[in-house]
């Protein structure tokens, strides 16, 4: 179990993916295994949830854990790899690291 805790997961949610870490791991009394995970830049999401909650205020929207076969594993550099490739065909080109200037306002993340 050990050897998921650290790896990075997304999760699509209506029109958003959200991506995070797994922080901890555990097997329930139902045989599932249940997740733990560090959100990252999840404001979007935040806000959506916040919002449901004000239109629906009986229910409980939002979880601490996900299901295992909620989330997908998938691994980052062959994700950027994909995306770059994208970013090149796009009309006009740009490579990924233009892109995420502009989504970062120019702030370095390297």
């Amino acid at each position: 179990m050990s050897s998921i805790i650290g790896r990075p997961v997304r999760k699509i949610w209506g029109s958003m993916v959200r991506y995070g870490v797994v922080k901890a791991a555990r097997i329930a009394e139902d045989s599932w295994t249940y997740l733990d995970i560090n959100w990252i830049d999840d404001q979007k999401f935040e806000t959506a949830q916040k919002t449901l909650l004000e239109q629906r205020p009986a229910e409980t929207l939002t979880s601490s854990e996900y299901r295992i076969d909620s989330v997908q594993f998938f691994d980052v550099e062959e994700t950027m790899r994909a995306l770059n490739l994208l970013a090149n065909r796009c009309d006009p080109p740009t490579s990924f690291l233009d892109a995420m200037r502009k989504v970062t306002s120019g702030k370095s993340w390297l």
